[in-house]
């Protein structure tokens, strides 16, 4: 039962998997759709990712005190592939939703870099495609300037009824 003043109710799942030498930890937050309007603002479901991104990102790795750890979100859109295609693909729709590109292709061994200013730092992103198949996967390798090491983010299209699951992972 939720508080009161709260709308409704929403459900975290924990999946274990083996991952190769590994354990692949599955969050899935659902319901937060609940918390949207002018209830309080920490309960604004991006707010919401953002804590479970640092939990599982910083506090949690922290903790464990062993190699990286994959994060998955995975959402559901009433959009067609191509339609969610594009928006994953296309520099000018990935402007307004995702990163400030100048230029953008879903082609293997396109690469790009951009800066964003970000509490007080500059970080210069450079990515470069390494796996495409139109309407349904796109992974690039992910890195920051003056950092070492390379993150591997993949967008994954499912069917899910008459909508499209997005699984992006990094």
């Amino acid at each position: 039962m939720a508080p009161d003043g709260f709308p409704g109710n929403s459900r975290v799942t924990f999946e274990l998997s083996p991952d190769g030498e590994g354990t692949r930890l599955r969050v899935s937050h659902v319901g937060l759709e609940t918390f949207r309007g002018d209830i309080h603002p920490d309960l604004d479901p991006k707010k919401i990712e953002e804590g479970w991104g640092y939990f599982m990102n910083e506090s949690l790795m922290n903790f464990l005190e062993k190699g990286p750890v994959q994060v998955i979100m995975e959402r559901t859109y009433n959009a067609s592939p191509e339609t969610v295609w594009r928006a994953i693909t296309n520099a000018e729709q990935m402007k307004q939703w995702y990163m400030p590109l100048s230029d953008f292709r879903p082609e293997v061994g396109f690469g790009t870099e951009f800066d964003i200013t970000a509490k007080g730092y500059d970080w210069r992103h450079i990515w470069k495609v390494t796996e495409v198949i139109p309407n349904k996967k796109i992974s690039y390798e992910w890195r920051y300037g003056g950092f070492p090491g390379n993150s591997l983010v993949t967008f994954e299209l499912t069917p899910q009824g008459r909508g499209r699951a997005l699984h992006c992972g990094m």
